[in-house]
């Protein structure tokens, strides 16, 4: 499966860092419940892979993160909502790749 999740820079030609995420595969494992405000919720976690490609200031290097993420069941089909629950999860690891190669310089 790949479905392009993101692109962070439109004109690459001006960026000085360009992102691209691009989803490699997707699965759900068994439901779970959990508690919130005393009501009981059926989770599902919902296993990502996402291979993440960086080209910052003509340095091009990539890197796949796996993430597991808690979706609620009744949002199994609003695939809008989970798309965007990935890449909030997403965005905060590259933040953190970011970083980690910055430091590494």
């Amino acid at each position: 499966m790949d479905y392009p999740l993101f692109n962070l820079a439109k004109d690459k030609e001006t960026a000085d860092i360009v992102i691209n995420g691009t989803i490699r595969n997707l699965w759900r494992e068994p439901a779970f419940f959990s508690s919130t405000d005393g009501k009981d919720i059926v989770m599902g976690k919902l296993w990502v892979e996402v291979e993440v490609k960086i080209d910052e200031n003509g340095k091009s290097w990539s890197e796949k993160i796996r993430e597991n993420i808690g979706v609620p069941l009744a949002e199994k089909y609003e695939e809008e909502k989970v798309l965007e629950k990935i890449g909030e999860e997403i965005a905060v690891k590259i933040y953190f790749l970011l970083l980690k190669n910055e430091k590494g310089k």
